[in-house]
């Protein structure tokens, strides 16, 4: 998708979903880019729409980390911003395979 489309609040809307209507128990969905900066993005709009929505607020809580290991994880979800930058496969190949 070409910028200013929408692409940050949808990955941000499906995150939400996968967190706390799909049905998982203790869903862990995970969001991943090159740089802090540019994963903070999709993190930032699905915090503000926890914040908006009094039936989210009520059942998230928003937390952010920033991962030093990123191996072994029990993940459910990635949302992986900007997935043509990265340098190689490794954060791909641990993120995919946890």
């Amino acid at each position: 998708m070409p910028k200013k489309n929408g692409k940050s609040e949808l990955a941000a809307s499906v995150a939400l979903y996968l967190l706390c209507a799909d049905g998982e128990q203790r869903a862990k969905i995970y969001g991943c880019a090159a740089d802090r900066q540019q994963a903070s993005i999709v993190f930032d709009v699905a915090a503000d729409m926890v914040r908006m929505c009094p039936a989210l607020n009520k059942r998230c809580k928003v937390l952010s980390a920033e991962a030093y290991s990123k191996h072994g994880f029990n993940i459910s979800s990635v949302i992986f911003g900007e997935l043509h930058t990265q340098p190689d496969r490794k954060l791909f190949d641990v993120m995919t395979k946890g």
